[in-house]
């Protein structure tokens, strides 16, 4: 179950927004890391962080044996 939320946040991102050239205004670089050890970078726009942020906040409400986090850096 847990790497199915994993796939679904993950696919989420990348349906939203592919990983967009980083001179763009208001991009943001984030890191998804989980304690099974998945990580995932990518730099990502304000609906696409807003998406993500959502995700990892359902795993967080409505846990399933996984824990992720996500940092995030805004792009200059």
């Amino acid at each position: 179950m847990r790497r199915i939320l994993l796939a679904l946040a993950i696919s989420a991102g990348l349906a939203i927004g592919a990983v967009l050239p980083a001179s763009a205004i208001g991009l943001t670089q984030v890191t998804l890391n989980c304690d099974d050890g998945t990580s995932w970078t990518a730099v990502v726009d304000p609906n696409t962080l807003a998406g993500l942020v959502a995700s990892v906040q359902g795993m967080v409400d409505y846990p399933a044996g996984l824990t992720c986090t996500l940092i995030q850096a805004p792009q200059q």
